[in-house]
């Protein structure tokens, strides 16, 4: 037991005052909508990659993805004809998503990606490679274990 069982669920970064909170709800009742996407040129892995946040809807761009799924539910509400998911097995994507979470743990100083670092071996069990059918073998490196296995031979 590491004890994030014990802290509020939710961390939010607070755009206007520029720190970090922890709230026990969301989305917050008090959250005004406003639709934005993510877009990448298949690079936006730090703070020095590609990636933005826009109010404009994506066109064509690659797009990498990982999603962090601690109770094993995502399974259950991914729309599986629009997106291909596994679990992390590609040994550079699972290096590529602790540089992240490391980057984040150092920027952020979150308690709970230090946890998440301490117990890397549990935790990377946890998260999901989800990428668009379309981009699957677009990537300069291989989603698919097997794919990473031909190039290795």
């Amino acid at each position: 037991d590491n004890g994030i069982m014990d802290e509020p669920p939710v961390d939010i970064f607070v755009m206007g005052d520029n720190k970090w909170r922890t709230e026990h709800e969301w989305p917050l009742s008090r959250a005004r909508n406003t639709k934005v996407y993510l877009h990448s040129g298949g690079q936006a892995n730090s703070r020095f990659g590609n990636g933005t946040l826009s109010t404009e809807a994506p066109s064509e761009e690659p797009a990498d993805t990982f999603v962090y799924d601690p109770d094993d539910s995502f399974a259950t509400r991914v729309n599986e004809d629009t997106v291909f998911y596994q679990r992390i097995q590609v040994p550079y994507w699972a290096d590529m998503l602790k540089a992240l979470v490391e980057e984040h743990a150092r920027e952020t100083q979150s308690r709970f990606a230090e946890r998440m670092l301490i117990h890397w071996d549990r935790e990377v069990e946890r998260f999901w490679q989800v990428v668009p059918h379309e981009m699957v073998h677009r990537y300069d490196r291989p989603v698919l274990a097997e794919e990473a296995a031909e190039k290795t031979a």
